[in-house]
């Protein structure tokens, strides 16, 4: 059969047909003068799985989150990195590909998505941490936060709000919302905020130089409203 030749050739200069790979273990060890058959590794190093005594550590997760990123990394980087086993890496890995069910565990991903301008995935994470949590103070500042910063503020003062609602001491919380009430031009809910604010961390100077920014922007407020109705009646009974 002529489409034979280039295997036929093959063996006739010394090649050795490999039907699996017990052929190939096989032809190594021939090579290296060991007795044939007698196994090159041990094959139960390669074998260990998470024994029912081998607890995954609490900080596992996170540490391998930590390692994670939009380069690509190897599992013996990992390994590495975290100075984990195997079997834990592996099956922290696994648990992470069929989609995490711990609350601080998607909190983790959706802070780590944040800081690489995922900010789509990051909500994501945040709203399942939410349905996992519904009372978690953190997972409704932290989407309360991916809203603000797409420019979603009524969402976003919404989530704020139930923030306090869980901990009303949530700096954090009382600044955002602040800013929002800011950016909407509503000074005087913003300062009340503030004033709330100033209270849990009296030294704070950004709260301070911002409550100085908003009492002036409220005062130029109020005066100009004045100016343009006049301006606009001057203008009216000019002939």
């Amino acid at each position: 059969d002529p489409r034979a030749q280039g295997p036929n050739h093959l063996i006739r200069e010394g090649a050795t047909l490999v039907r699996n790979a017990d052929d190939v273990l096989e032809t190594l060890l021939d090579f290296s003068g060991n007795t044939l058959r007698e196994p090159l590794f041990d094959k139960t190093s390669f074998e260990q799985p998470l024994s029912a005594e081998e607890d995954i550590p609490q900080n596992a997760q996170h540490s391998i989150l930590e390692q994670l990123s939009f380069t690509p990394v190897t599992v013996d980087e990992l390994i590495r990195a975290c100075d984990l086993s195997i079997p834990v890496v592996q099956t922290v890995l696994l648990e992470l590909e069929l989609g995490p069910r711990d609350a601080d565990l998607l909190l983790d991903m959706g802070c780590l998505l944040e800081r690489v301008d995922q900010s789509h995935q990051a909500m994501q994470c945040f709203e399942r941490v939410l349905t996992l949590k519904p009372s978690d103070a953190r997972g409704h500042h932290h989407l309360s936060l991916s809203y603000f910063q797409a420019g979603m503020y009524a969402e976003g003062i919404e989530l704020a709000q139930q923030t306090l609602e869980l901990d009303e001491t949530h700096l954090p919380a009382l600044q955002n919302l602040a800013l929002a009430h800011g950016k909407l031009k509503q000074y005087d809910e913003a300062l009340s905020y503030l004033e709330t604010a100033a209270v849990l961390a009296p030294e704070d100077k950004a709260i301070s130089k911002l409550t100085r920014r908003y009492r002036l922007a409220r005062t130029w407020q109020k005066v100009q409203h004045p100016l343009q109705t006049l301006l606009s009646k001057k203008e009216k009974q000019a002939p």
